[in-house]
């Protein structure tokens, strides 16, 4: 009989794509597992695309959400189900629903008195989280595996229909650009900056089109009226799911340390992706194709929502020339 795995993966959708090379090293050590993913309603297109995995799960909570009892009827509603369920979040909540399903191994991190909960509870290791979550699929102390890159299915027929249906011009390089971040404005890139790399690109033949959730309409429109340039604005016209086509098909990509980075590196896309709060040795999209520009401040990387400093200056002083002349490397 297959072994029957349950990953309750997390709920940052960059996260969620970086998990994949733990269902990748699943696969590689049990390889008729059948491996299913819950997650939040948000996440669930990315899990969609990985063809390691047989379903995906909605965890029907957003974040912060305790539900105690809602994530006890959804694991007791699994009873049966797993032979093995492992738990990415280190939160007591996250364990609870392993323990309502009795898998009879429930692998995850101490943290939050919630050791109790597992069966196969670990320390959590220093690492980068890629190699953590990747960790919890092999045994306890077992060498550390290498990390494969991530690749979500897509289409670039599919993405080349959207273009042209957002305006792009099918005969010019479509460099894709993602100025939002969900965790914060210190993550941000600034909107002026991304307007004038729009500039330097069009002058070098290239179109731009700022990719985004409804969230990041106001700096999209920002980078539109700002630009000298024409730049196609598809914040909110792209579901989660259709964006991955639409990356899929841009020529290369600029993007803030986001989930929409994490996208473009599992499509394979070049990509340029700006850091400043945040560190790229924790976090660090998984592909050969890309270049991480950041800046070498004493105050970086400070890990904040916001610039505690109120200057911004690992963002604002990050010149436009500077990601267009890494970008121009990248493509050679």
């Amino acid at each position: 009989m297959s072994k029957r795995i349950l990953v309750i993966g997390p709920a940052w959708v960059g996260d969620m794509v970086l998990s994949q090379a733990l269902y990748i090293e699943l696969k590689k050590n049990h390889p008729e597992a059948v491996i299913d993913v819950m997650g939040p309603s948000w996440s669930l297109p990315i899990v969609a695309r990985m063809p390691q995995i047989r379903r995906g799960i909605e965890l029907p909570l957003g974040h912060g959400q305790f539900g105690l009892l809602q994530r006890w009827r959804l694991g007791k509603s699994l009873r049966g189900q797993y032979d093995q369920i492992i738990v990415l979040p280190r939160t007591f909540k996250a364990a609870l629903i392993a323990f309502a399903a009795r898998a009879p191994i429930r692998t995850g991190f101490k943290g939050e008195l919630r050791s109790w909960m597992l069966t196969d509870a670990r320390k959590r290791p220093k690492l980068s989280t890629v190699a953590r979550f990747l960790s919890l699929g092999v045994a306890d102390n077992a060498t550390a595996p290498s990390i494969e890159k991530p690749h979500l299915n897509h289409s670039q027929d599919k993405g080349r229909e959207q273009l042209q249906a957002l305006g792009c011009d099918g005969a010019k390089p479509v460099v894709m650009m993602a100025p939002g971040a969900e965790f914060g404005s210190a993550k941000r890139w600034p909107a002026s900056h991304y307007a004038r790399l729009a500039d330097l690109l069009a002058a070098e033949g290239m179109q731009s089109l700022v990719v985004g959730s409804p969230a990041d309409a106001a700096v999209a429109e920002q980078i539109v009226a700002e630009a000298n340039t024409t730049v196609f604005n598809a914040c909110g016209k792209t579901s989660l799911d259709s964006v991955v086509d639409v990356i899929a098909a841009c020529d290369s990509a600029v993007t803030n340390d986001s989930g929409l980075m994490h996208i473009t590196a599992a499509t394979g896309r070049p990509l340029v992706a700006v850091y400043g709060s945040t560190s790229p040795e924790l976090a660090f999209p998984i592909s050969d194709r890309v270049n991480i520009e950041k800046l070498d401040l004493d105050c970086m990387p400070c890990a904040e929502r916001d610039c505690p400093l109120q200057h911004h200056n690992c963002m604002q002083e990050l010149s436009p020339q500077r990601v267009k002349d890494s970008l121009l490397s990248l493509l050679g």
